[in-house]
C-alpha cells in the first residue's frame, strides 16, 4: 500500500511538471533546470504523434511535411426555407476542388474525364458534415487544368437541407449563421488538408424575404483527424419582420 501511494504521488508530480511545461512552451529558459530532461521527452513524444489527442487534433510536424493540399471554392446558388424553429435551412451550391496528381501529367487539358480516368486520379471523397438531407444533382465532373503540373479540378452540385446552431445572444433580435461544413472523412484522405480559395453568393441567393445577408465567413480546420472546410452565411432579420410579425 505504501508503494502504491508513492507511485501515485510520483505520477501526480510528473503530471504537474508536464502541465507546467506545456504552459511555458518549448523554451528551456522558462522551465526549471530539473525539468529540462522532461521537456525534451515531452517534445519527443509530441513529435512522434501523428495527431495529438485533443479533440481539435492538429497534425504533427512530420505529418505536415507530407500533407496534400486540396483547394476548395464554393458558389451558393439558392437559399430558402430558413427555419430557426427546426434549426435547418435549404440551399443549392456547387463545390470546386483542385489538387495536384502526378498521374494527371500529360493528360489533355479541359476535356471531361471518364469515370475510369477519374478513379485513377485519386479524387477526394467529399461529404457535407451537417447535412439533414443531401442530393447530388451533378458530379463529380472532373478535368485537367494544368497538364504540366498534374493539376486536377472537380465540381459537385448539391441540393441540401442543413443543420444550424441557433444563436440566441441577440434575442429577441435574430442574427444567425448558415454553415456548409465540408469534410473528407475517408481514411485515404487523412493526409489531405483543405485550403479555401474563394466563395461566392449568387444574386439569386441574396433575395431573401425576411432576411438580409451580411457576409460570408470561410474557414478551414482539422478536427478529430478529419479535414474540414466551412462556409458560413451571416444573416439577420429585416426590421419589417418585427413590425409585421410582432407588433401587429
Amino acid at each position: 500500500a505504501v508503494f502504491v501511494r508513492r507511485v501515485s504521488r510520483l505520477r501526480s508530480r510528473q503530471h504537474e511538471s508536464l502541465q507546467q511545461l506545456s504552459e511555458h512552451g518549448s523554451s528551456s529558459e522558462a522551465a526549471p533546470e530539473s525539468a529540462v530532461e522532461a521537456l525534451q521527452q515531452l517534445d519527443t513524444l509530441k513529435a512522434g504523434l501523428h495527431f495529438h489527442s485533443d479533440r481539435r487534433a492538429s497534425m504533427s510536424r512530420a505529418a505536415q511535411a507530407t500533407v496534400r493540399a486540396v483547394s476548395v471554392a464554393t458558389r451558393i446558388w439558392l437559399l430558402h426555407d430558413i427555419d430557426p424553429i427546426s434549426a435547418t435551412f435549404e440551399c443549392k451550391f456547387t463545390v470546386y476542388l483542385e489538387w495536384i496528381q502526378p498521374d494527371a501529367v500529360g493528360l489533355p487539358e479541359g476535356d471531361a474525364l471518364s469515370p475510369e480516368q477519374m478513379a485513377l486520379l485519386d479524387p477526394p471523397e467529399l461529404d457535407v458534415h451537417n447535412k439533414v438531407e443531401l442530393t447530388v444533382e451533378a458530379g463529380p465532373c472532373m478535368w485537367v487544368v494544368d497538364s504540366s503540373r498534374g493539376q486536377v479540378r472537380a465540381a459537385y452540385r448539391y441540393h441540401a437541407r442543413l443543420q444550424i446552431h441557433l444563436n440566441l445572444r441577440r434575442f429577441p433580435f435574430d442574427s444567425q449563421r448558415l454553415p456548409i461544413n465540408l469534410t473528407m472523412p475517408n481514411e485515404k484522405d487523412h493526409d489531405r488538408a483543405f485550403v479555401y480559395r474563394n466563395c461566392h453568393l449568387a444574386q439569386t441567393a441574396r433575395c431573401l424575404d425576411e432576411w438580409i445577408v451580411d457576409g460570408l465567413v470561410p474557414s478551414t480546420d482539422y478536427t478529430e483527424g478529419v479535414a474540414q472546410a466551412m462556409l458560413e452565411v451571416c444573416i439577420r432579420r429585416r426590421s419589417m419582420y418585427y413590425v409585421v410579425s410582432v407588433l401587429l
